[in-house]
C-alpha cells in the first residue's frame, strides 16, 4: 500500500522538529563547553584564594603566638600561654593544610615547602624559649630573647608570603581576565541563541493557534479538575477543624492535670512546714544546734520546693492561660511594678531611671510579670557594695508596615559572659551557684515564653563586670494575634 503524501502542516512540524533538534544539540555542546570553561576557571580561581587565605592565616598565627611568647617570658604571666598554646595549634592545623595544597604553578610548591620549614623553625625557636622560662634558665633565655634568630626567621617568613602572594594574585588576575571573557563569550552565545528560539517559538506559535478547540477542551477538564480539588480542600479543612478542637480538649485537660498536680504537691509542702513549725515549737528544748539547723534547712528547702511550683505553673500557663488583649500604658504599669517591688529597691538602694514608654496591645498581667523578671533581677546582680543602676529606655520603628516598640533595660550589675546570652533562657540553667543567688532558674525563661507569646523577640547581652542589656522588641498591636482561651474559669486558682 503505498505511503500518503504528508500534510502541509505535517511538513511544518517536521521542518520545525528538525530545527529544533539542531538547535538544542548545537546549543547544549556550547553550553557545556562554556559551563565546563568557566567551571575550570573559577575553580582555579577558588584554589588562589584559598591558597592566599592559608599563608595569610600562617602568617597571622605566628605573629598571634609570638607575642604572647614574648609577654610571657617578659612578665611570667600565664595568662599569656592561653593564646599562645592556642595559635600553636591553629598553627599545626595550618601547616597540615599547607602541605595538601595544590597550585598550576610548580614554583610554588617548592615555596609551600620552604615556607612550612621556616615556620616549623620558627615554632621551635618559640618552644625554645618557653623551655628555658619554664627551666630557669635565664642567661640562656636572655641570650635567646636578644639575639636576631627569631626576627630573622620572621623576616624570611615575611618575605616568603609576600613572594608566594606575588605569584598568587598574578595568577589570581589571569584567571579573572578568562573569567571574563569567558562570561563574555557565554553572553554572546545566549543572545545568539534566544534569538533563534524566539524564531522558533513563533513558528510554533503559528502552529499552536490552530488547536484552540482542543485547549478549551483541556480548560474543562481543568475546571472539573478543580471542583475535585475544592472538594478535597473542603474535606481536608474539616478534617484539621476537628484535629483542632480535639489539640484544644487536650490542652485544657493538660492543664487541669498541672493545676490539680500543683495542688497535690503544695498540700505536702504545707505538711511540712506545718509539722516542721510544730516540732521546732514544742521540741526546741530537746534540740541541739544540729537538729534546729536541719529543721531550718527543711523549711527552706520547703519554701524553695514551693516557689518552683509557682514558676513552673506560670511558664505552663502563658500560652495555656491568657487574658484578652488590651491596649495598656507601659509607663503606667511600670509604675505598679515598681511600687510591688519597692522593698527590694530601697533595700538596695537602686537608682531606677525610666524613659518615656508607648501604649501597647497586650496582656497586662504577663507584662507586669515580664518588667518585674527583669528589674529584679537587675537589682538581685548587683556588685557586692555598690549602687545598682538600671535604665529603661525605648524606641518605636517600622517593619513591613508594622508598628514596633524596642524595650531596653540596663543595668550595671555583675554582668555574663556573652556565650551564655542563649542558655539563661532555658529551663532551670543558672549561672552562679544557689548559695550565691537565690532563684528557681525560670525567671528569664518565663520572660521569653511572654515576649514570644505577644509575637516579640527578647535578646540578652552581657560582659563580666560590665553589665547587662535586655532588648525586647514587641509589635504596638495584636490585631493579627489571635486568643484562644484554653482554660475552663472553674480551673483557674
Amino acid at each position: 500500500m503505498p505511503f500518503s503524501k504528508p500534510s502541509k502542516t505535517n511538513r511544518v512540524w517536521l521542518i520545525a522538529g528538525f530545527f529544533m533538534l539542531v538547535f538544542i544539540a548545537t546549543n547544549t555542546v556550547i553550553a557545556y563547553n562554556s559551563i565546563k570553561t568557566l567551571a575550570q576557571t573559577h575553580q582555579s580561581i577558588a584554589n588562589t584564594l584559598h591558597v592566599i587565605t592559608v599563608i595569610k592565616d600562617l602568617y597571622a598565627q605566628l605573629v598571634s603566638a609570638e607575642s604572647s611568647q614574648r609577654g610571657y617570658i617578659i612578665t611570667s604571666d600565664k595568662q599569656y600561654l592561653e593564646p599562645y598554646a592556642k595559635s600553636t595549634g591553629e598553627l599545626g592545623s595550618i601547616l597540615n593544610s599547607l602541605d595538601q595544597l595544590t597550585t598550576e604553578i610548580p614554583e610554588q610548591k617548592n615555596n609551600f615547602r620552604e615556607l612550612s620549614e621556616l615556620a616549623k623553625k620558627k615554632i621551635s625557636n618559640m618552644r625554645l624559649g618557653l623551655t628555658l622560662k619554664e627551666s630557669k634558665r635565664d642567661a640562656e633565655l636572655q641570650e635567646l630573647f636578644y639575639s636576631d634568630r627569631g626576627h630573622d626567621l620572621m623576616a624570611a617568613i615575611s618575605v616568603q608570603i609576600k613572594h608566594m602572594e606575588e605569584i598568587e594574585y598574578n595568577l589570581l588576575d589571569a584567571r579573572s581576565l578568562a573569567a571574563k571573557k569567558g562570561r563574555t563569550s557565554a553572553f554572546r552565545t545566549l543572545l545568539f541563541s534566544n534569538s533563534f528560539g524566539l524564531i522558533l517559538i513563533l513558528i510554533i506559535y503559528l502552529s499552536v493557534n490552530k488547536h484552540i478547540r482542543q485547549r478549551l477542551l483541556y480548560s474543562e477538564l481543568i475546571h472539573k479538575a478543580n471542583e475535585e480539588l475544592e472538594q478535597k480542600v473542603k474535606v481536608r479543612t474539616e478534617s484539621l477543624e476537628h484535629y483542632s478542637e480535639e489539640l484544644q480538649r487536650s490542652n485544657r485537660e493538660l492543664q487541669n492535670f498541672a493545676f490539680v498536680a500543683s495542688h497535690d504537691l503544695q498540700e505536702p509542702l504545707r505538711k511540712i512546714r506545718a509539722f516542721g513549725a510544730r516540732l521546732n515549737t514544742t521540741c526546741a528544748d530537746q534540740l541541739d544546734d544540729r537538729g534546729k539547723d536541719y529543721i531550718n534547712r527543711m523549711f527552706a528547702a520547703s519554701e524553695r520546693m514551693s516557689v518552683l511550683i509557682d514558676d513552673l505553673l506560670t511558664f505552663s500557663r502563658v500560652f495555656t492561660q491568657q487574658n484578652p488583649f488590651e491596649k495598656i500604658d507601659l509607663g503606667e504599669l511600670l509604675s505598679v511594678v515598681l511600687d510591688d517591688i519597692s522593698m527590694a529597691i530601697d533595700d538596695s538602694d537602686a537608682d531606677i531611671k525610666v524613659a518615656a514608654l508607648p501604649v501597647v496591645e497586650c496582656d497586662s498581667s504577663q507584662m507586669r510579670r515580664l518588667f518585674q523578671n527583669l528589674i529584679t533581677n537587675a537589682i538581685k546582680f548587683r556588685k557586692p557594695d555598690a549602687q545598682p543602676s538600671v535604665q529603661i529606655d525605648c524606641d518605636t520603628f517600622t517593619e513591613d508596615d508594622e508598628e514596633w516598640c524596642r524595650i531596653t533595660i540596663i543595668d550595671d550589675g555583675i554582668g555574663f559572659d556573652q556565650q551564655f546570652a542563649e542558655k539563661i533562657f532555658t529551663l532551670f540553667q543558672r549561672l552562679h551557684a544557689r548559695d550565691e543567688y537565690s532563684g528557681t532558674g525560670l525567671g528569664l525563661a518565663i520572660c521569653r515564653r511572654i515576649v514570644e507569646r505577644h509575637g516579640g523577640v527578647i535578646k540578652a547581652f552581657g560582659e563580666l563586670g560590665k553589665g547587662s542589656r535586655f532588648v525586647i522588641e514587641l509589635p504596638l498591636t495584636q490585631s493579627n494575634r489571635p486568643i484562644q482561651d484554653f482554660l475552663p474559669e472553674e480551673a483557674n486558682p
